[in-house]
């Protein structure tokens, strides 16, 4: 199927948007990701699993969102593994990583 409109037209309405993530989401699930959807604030679950992931290894949250930012700082635990912050890297830049401890 081919889309024939632009990504932001389709992607605006919230049923078409809906429907795109539950497919991408159950096509990763189909090769072994695991998938969590959000009812509410998505920055609260990324973190929150980031945190749980951290307690098992260390663990990187690649993000451009200072909300994100700032809830990985508020909420990490330096009893867990190591919890790093890495701003997402611009076309054909580097990018660092930081130690939330």
């Amino acid at each position: 199927m081919t889309l024939c409109m632009k990504k932001e037209e389709f992607l605006s309405c919230k049923t078409n948007k809906g429907r795109f993530l539950k497919l991408l989401g159950d096509h990763l699930e189909a090769v072994g990701f695991r998938i969590f959807h959000s009812e509410g604030n998505t920055d609260v679950l990324i973190v929150e699993k980031a945190v749980e992931a951290a307690s098992l290894t260390d663990t990187i949250v690649v993000a451009d969102d200072t909300d994100i930012l700032v809830l990985v700082i508020s909420r990490s635990d330096s009893r867990s593994g190591r919890l790093y912050f890495s701003p997402e890297a611009k076309f054909g830049g580097t990018s660092s990583a930081w130690d939330i401890r």
